[in-house]
């Protein structure tokens, strides 16, 4: 859940002007206000040559928005100071923007990316790993399981000058299953500050809900950073076995021989039969019955 709006733009009685020669007076309401603000973050991108992430964007007109008319009382305090119901986090302000991002910029990252990547794309990697993988930075307790809660924690570091403030930090999964992979916000993490040379550890709660190949993508929206080619990094999981339970009950009266096949359907994955409980003879109703309990762990081998 989010609060809403996030920002507010001049919507009142405007003139507006279409091609040619039509003009438009009295246009209110917020398809004006939309036309407003995506025409200043069309100047923003055009001022950082488009290397800039979109939820970076979003943050840097955040942060220039002017919230000296918001209300002090009915507000909720974020990250952006107070927020108001009519004017979200403030009125619209690109000035304010680039002189935020001129003054206060700083490089954030994670401490095994380098630079050079494509903006939005992984990090290349400091220890030459694949840029799918980074196992120095994203780490879990334990291999992840379905269904299992488990936490996944990243450093985020602060190469540059400036100290940062109000660093969002996501985290998602990549679920590989179909013929298109598929992407789930897991949850946003906000550092407070974070000052320069500091490296803070960020830790997300994740439910796994797949059982197949999954990749735990992280990246860092911060509207002041200086370089946008190092803060989105990624990492390979291939969960741990998954474990089922069956009973095999013998209902005849004579030793009988069960072949137990364990198969998958999913490719590059191996069952194996372990018995839990030895075969033993229990009494039902007044008949007798060998029961033998099973457990099929199944897990995807690495190749």
């Amino acid at each position: 859940m989010a609060l809403k709006p996030d920002i507010a733009s001049p919507a009142q009685n405007l003139t507006v002007y279409q091609s040619g020669t039509q003009v438009f007076t009295g246009v209110s309401g917020t398809s004006p206000a939309a036309a407003i603000v995506s025409g200043a973050a069309a100047l923003l991108l055009q001022k950082f040559n488009q290397e800039i992430t979109p939820d970076s964007l979003k943050q840097l007109l955040l942060t220039g928005a002017d919230s000296s008319h918001n209300s002090p009382y009915g507000t909720m305090a974020g990250p952006w100071g107070n927020w108001d119901k009519a004017f979200g986090w403030g009125i619209l302000n690109v000035g304010g923007a680039l002189q935020a991002a001129a003054g206060q910029a700083t490089d954030l990252t994670f401490p095994n990316c380098t630079t050079g990547a494509a903006i939005g794309t992984p990090c290349n990697l400091a220890n030459g790993a694949p840029v799918w993988d980074n196992e120095v930075d994203i780490t879990t307790p334990s291999t992840p399981q379905q269904g299992v809660l488990t936490t996944v924690s990243v450093p985020v570091k602060n190469a540059g000058p400036n100290v940062a403030t109000n660093v969002l930090v996501n985290f998602g999964v990549y679920d590989y299953t179909s013929s298109t992979p598929e992407f789930y916000h897991v949850g946003t993490q906000v550092i407070a500050t974070i000052n320069p040379g500091q490296t803070i550890t960020v830790s997300q709660a994740w439910l796994p809900s797949m059982d197949s190949h999954q990749c735990i993508q992280v990246s860092i929206a911060y509207g002041l950073d200086s370089n946008y080619t190092n803060n989105v990094t990624q990492r390979n999981f291939f969960p741990a076995a998954s474990l089922y339970h069956v009973r095999v009950e013998n209902h005849f009266f004579v030793p009988t021989l069960y072949e137990v096949k364990t198969t998958s359907t999913r490719d590059q994955w191996v069952c194996k039969a372990l018995i839990i409980f030895r075969p033993r003879m229990i009494n039902m109703n007044g008949r007798s019955y060998n029961r033998l309990r099973l457990l099929f762990p199944c897990r995807a081998e690495r190749t």
